[in-house]
């Protein structure tokens, strides 16, 4: 199966927001996209959940539970969420969810939760699913004061697990851009070795834009495992 693992450099940096519209330049492009989330909470806030984002974005309807096996109200890190409900996140599970996907999508799109290191279990990272998946990884970054040394170091972090890095995908979360916002991208290229894959402009509600920031982007090339 080829796949994309997407994480990023904090937690409520638009992970989600930035998967979906993945997805939906992959179904312009003639791909049928997946996406699995291995482990998602804060589903009792009065907003649509992460999962419900995921499935509309995607152009034939899926299972929540195909999109994420493990899900947990409580808005704070999956395992303290499932130890509110009287249970334990499943570190196999977390991996062998993407099997319900095998044969229904060219290409998984796998989110992360929270940031690169944050902890998804009792004992594992969402790191450690990532390399046990083995996907190319695609980091979000805030455009935003400070996002430099974070990216930086998610983007070490990466390699330090020989993970083959896609690139970084930089994202405006606000209309009010700082004066670091013009420069981020550049300097993390130049000192990330890494390629910029674009910035998406800030959204003002969770609906996708009309156009395609990833238009001239080879899917179906960058979610091979060889990628740099």
């Amino acid at each position: 199966m080829l796949g994309l693992f997407v994480t990023g450099t904090d937690t409520e940096i638009g992970k989600t927001h930035v998967t979906c519209m993945i997805a939906q330049s992959m179904q312009r492009q003639g791909l049928r996209a997946g996406a699995y989330k291995p482990a998602c909470s804060g589903l009792a806030d009065d907003h649509p959940s992460d999962i419900d984002r995921l499935a509309s974005a995607l152009a034939e309807d899926h299972p929540p539970v195909q999109i994420c096996p493990q899900s947990f109200q409580a808005p704070v890190a999956p395992a303290e969420a499932a130890r509110l409900e009287g249970k334990v996140v499943d570190n196999k599970l977390l991996r062998d969810g993407t099997l319900a996907w095998k044969g229904c999508c060219d290409i998984l799109l796998v989110e992360g939760a929270g940031g690169w290191l944050s902890p998804i279990s009792d004992q594992n990272t969402v790191a450690d699913v990532a390399v046990d998946l083995g996907f190319p990884v695609i980091i979000v970054a805030a455009n935003r004061l400070g996002t430099i040394n974070h990216t930086l170091l998610t983007i070490e972090s990466v390699r330090a697990r020989n993970l083959p890095l896609a690139g970084v995908i930089m994202n405006y979360l606000s209309e009010q851009e700082d004066s670091s916002a013009a420069h981020n991208a550049e300097l993390i290229q130049k000192h990330g070795h890494v390629e910029i894959l674009a910035s998406v402009h800030f959204q003002p509600s969770s609906a996708l834009p009309e156009r395609d920031p990833f238009a001239t982007i080879d899917w179906l090339e960058l979610a091979q495992p060889t990628c740099m």
